[in-house]
């Protein structure tokens, strides 16, 4: 069965809640789910778990639920580090947990729920939400679109494509 529906990644950086809220009414999205590993904000006390649950209760156009737990990039499991204790998203991808966190969004995107994967970095190319995540879903012919910091949206290959040429230039110049 082909799907319309894409599943979206967002970041909030410095956005305030309102403003972030717009984005999502902007593009239909029902479910955010939010996959940080620490679900608070420092510098924006607006984005805490405890503020988005609660605000999402009173908010009955979209639905507010954690997934840091289990595509958080920062798992609790020990096994997902390497000896200098940077998380392996390989080591990652291997766990049962996440594998479980996958199947539940490729359940809903079958059922074409307009999901957000929300995480803190604006910017879609330095977020585990893309490397690791967007990257998983893809594999399963799921299209993922990447709303950026200006709301713009950005395909996933396109944001992949652009990673591979920095590392390239990056290369270029470390292996001179």
């Amino acid at each position: 069965m082909q799907h319309n529906t894409f599943i979206y990644t967002i970041g909030y950086g410095n956005k305030q809640l309102a403003d972030f809220i717009a984005i999502l009414e902007k593009y239909d999205i029902q479910y955010l789910l939010d996959v940080r590993s620490q679900p608070f904000s420092k510098h924006n006390k607006a984005f805490n778990r405890a503020e988005l649950h609660h605000y999402f209760q009173k908010n009955e156009s979209i639905m507010y639920a954690f997934f840091g737990d289990t595509l958080g990039g920062k798992p609790k499991e020990k096994s997902c580090y390497d000896t200098d204790g940077n998380v392996n998203y390989e080591l990652l991808k291997q766990q049962v947990f996440f594998h479980k966190a996958l199947e539940r969004l490729k359940t809903a995107h079958r059922k074409n729920l307009k999901i957000a994967l929300m995480c803190a970095c604006s910017k879609p190319e330095k977020c585990h939400r893309t490397k690791l995540i967007a990257e998983e879903l893809v594999k399963d012919n799921i299209q993922v679109l990447h709303i950026d910091a200006k709301a713009k949206l950005k395909a996933h290959q396109d944001v992949m494509d652009m990673l591979r040429r920095e590392k390239n230039v990056l290369d270029l110049f470390h292996n001179a």
